[in-house]
């Protein structure tokens, strides 16, 4: 018995024409005839009219033992290139997935944090500060606040990053949530007026807004900010009063910050970098799905080089 190796290779052919009616190509009337070859097209039809042809070429099989073989004899192969190629992309992957697992870390530590102004009283309120989600957005001063409402005004409430040594507030994407509790109901909430020390090593705060839950009732408000509270920045003002949005406002700011928030978490190459704290998609997660796709990108062009 003798081995013979046989190799096939497959193609399809149509044949088409311009329909005027429907204002397409179609193959109504016309098929391909026997006399078809990888390199033109014998159409057959029962009308006369302009035609075209078609073809689907399968790509390049990709022989893996004889890729490996290649890597393995690289002095005869010469596919330097290649092997440069490969090297560079999985030093640069482990460089940052070196840089991407320490921002993990880094950002479990800014997961949600609690705070209890006081105790024992009639009324209780979870505030959401969320700081933006850019680069340098994030404070290292303290932070205080007041909340207004139509039948009484909070003390002020001071959050101060000593208090809380595991935990790293108010930095770039977070949602630092904590509970205050007044001796009397606020009432419908009026606005809340918010400043910070300007202590530390990067004080500037990019606030992204206020939100004031009532924890007895539905009652949630949204104050807005998008703004800068630094003395280089914007007005140079380290406090604002918000007021809340509602309506087309409100739908406007919701639109705004989705956005932000869906191009820094959903886009697979910039929330390798720019990721919220509070995604559970991790950031080496992200890399390694960059470089799946880089790499699947690579072997998708192999096959259909000079096709």
């Amino acid at each position: 018995k003798t081995d013979v190796n046989v190799s096939l290779s497959g193609s399809m052919a149509s044949c088409l024409y311009w329909s005027m009616e429907k204002q397409e190509w179609t193959s109504e009337g016309c098929q391909a005839g026997n006399e078809s070859t990888p390199q033109g097209i014998a159409c057959v039809c029962n009308h006369l009219t302009s035609f075209g042809g078609d073809f689907l070429v399968p790509p390049n099989p990709i022989d893996f033992d004889v890729v490996i073989l290649a890597f393995s004899d690289i002095a005869e192969s010469r596919n330097y290139s290649v092997i440069a190629t490969v090297g560079t992309v999985l030093m640069v992957y482990l460089f940052v997935v070196v840089l991407a697992r320490r921002a993990d870390r880094k950002d479990r530590k800014k997961v949600r944090a609690s705070l209890s102004q006081a105790k024992d009283d009639h009324a209780s309120y979870e505030v959401t500060i969320a700081t933006d989600i850019w680069i340098n957005s994030g404070t290292t001063a303290d932070v205080a606040l007041i909340v207004c409402g139509e039948n009484a005004t909070s003390d002020v409430i001071v959050i101060r990053h000593a208090d809380f040594p595991n935990r790293i507030l108010f930095a770039r994407g977070n949602n630092d949530r904590f509970i205050i509790h007044v001796p009397t109901p606020l009432g419908k909430l009026l606005r809340v007026k918010i400043w910070h020390d300007n202590e530390g090593n990067s004080p500037a705060w990019l606030l992204r807004s206020v939100t004031v839950h009532a924890t007895n009732s539905e009652d949630r408000y949204v104050f807005p900010c998008n703004r800068w509270l630094a003395v280089d920045k914007d007005d140079g003002m380290l406090d604002c009063t918000l007021t809340p949005h509602y309506g087309l406002s409100a739908l406007k700011t919701s639109f705004a910050e989705k956005s932000a928030n869906d191009f820094a978490d959903d886009h697979l190459w910039v929330s390798v970098v720019a990721r919220s704290p509070c995604n559970f998609f991790s950031r080496v997660q992200r890399a390694t799905c960059c470089l799946s796709l880089f790499t699947s990108a690579m072997i998708a062009n192999a096959m259909f080089y000079n096709i």
